[in-house]
């Protein structure tokens, strides 16, 4: 019984919040969207960090102690690596707040890591929930239904990271098109002005 609430949980943080948190902070980051980091918060707080903890607990007490097993080992550094993460997150959170960033300013390093540490940890999750499918035994339906929404998962993540960099691509040229634009009306003033002042100079004497 405790297993099975394990399971659940845990599935339902990683294979759910966790990707919902991370999509809606990618989304509203991008699109500026002013309640994207509450929102993210929020969802990594009550959603995940808060569930994910009575589920390692339950899986510690079911299994009456820590066990030398690859699913477990993984678990929790997945685990230990999700609370550092929240708390990095918070950090950068309260920095943000004090400090403040300039509009489309580099990312600072702390910033970075949450980022990157993030993305490491979902993939580890994606490896170590089928490690506990088979200290479970479960049936092969189980593994397709899990490949299925990986897969789902998956794409939905690349196809979310690739409009972002395409419409930043597009935004770049444009920002490049306008600024070779503005270059060329520049030139063609200078240009204009030397012919003027050329035709006046005859006058002036």
């Amino acid at each position: 019984m405790l297993i099975d609430a394990h399971v659940w949980i845990m599935v339902t943080v990683w294979m759910l919040f966790v990707p919902l948190a991370i999509g809606v902070a990618i989304y509203g980051r991008h699109y500026k969207k002013h309640w994207w980091a509450k929102a993210h918060m929020m969802i990594m707080g009550f959603f995940v960090a808060i569930p994910m903890t009575i589920a390692a607990t339950l899986g510690i007490v079911a299994t009456n102690g820590f066990l030398p097993r690859a699913h477990l080992i993984l678990g929790t550094i997945i685990v230990l690596g999700a609370w550092f993460q929240i708390g990095l997150g918070v950090v950068n959170h309260i920095i943000f707040r004090i400090y403040g960033r300039a509009q489309e300013a580099e990312r600072p390093v702390q910033n970075k890591i949450h980022v990157g540490l993030g993305r490491i940890l979902s993939i580890l999750a994606l490896i170590n929930i089928p490690l506990g499918m088979h200290m479970r035994h479960v049936g092969l339906p189980w593994y397709i239904g899990y490949a299925i929404w990986a897969i789902l998962l998956c794409s939905g993540s690349v196809g979310l990271f690739w409009k972002i960099s395409y419409l930043k691509t597009q935004k770049e040229r444009h920002g490049a098109m306008m600024i070779t634009e503005e270059k060329e009306r520049l030139r063609e003033e200078d240009v204009d002005k030397t012919i003027v002042e050329q035709h006046d100079q005859p006058e002036k004497k």
